[in-house]
């Protein structure tokens, strides 16, 4: 079995997303390696956590979109993590319910992700932190 684990994170200075391939070779015994990560600078504009957090995850979901089409493998599961309660809540409201800036990045997050679910993670449990 293999699983595409999806983590997204953000602090003041930076955001990033990292994608783990899981394989479960027998009950009780996995394997994870590290797949790919991507980061980005934040603005020099001031932007709230929350936003870069949101930031975080359409890195997340466009990276996870490029692997999924690049591998050659049968993916069993795709998981996406982050710590971000405020950014999982926007990915899980409908767009026009939202300001422009956060509306236009959950579109795309959603359209990208429709087929997997979103995931909270804590922050000393993400590796992307």
């Amino acid at each position: 079995m293999l699983i595409l684990q999806g983590f997204a994170d953000a602090s003041e200075k930076a955001f990033g997303a990292v994608i783990y391939l899981q394989s479960i070779t027998s009950p009780g015994e996995y394997c994870s390696k590290l797949l790919c990560s991507k980061s980005r600078v934040a603005p020099i504009k001031t932007m709230t956590i929350p936003r870069l957090e949101l930031s975080a995850c359409l890195l997340l979901s466009k990276l996870m979109q490029k692997v999924l089409e690049a591998l050659k493998l049968k993916i069993d599961d795709v998981k996406l993590w982050s710590d971000s309660s405020i950014a999982l809540a926007w990915i899980n409201t409908s767009p026009h319910l939202l300001k422009t800036f956060v509306s236009n990045r959950v579109s795309q997050i959603q359209q990208l992700t429709s087929n997997y679910q979103w995931e909270h993670v804590s922050s000393e449990m993400n590796p992307a932190d």
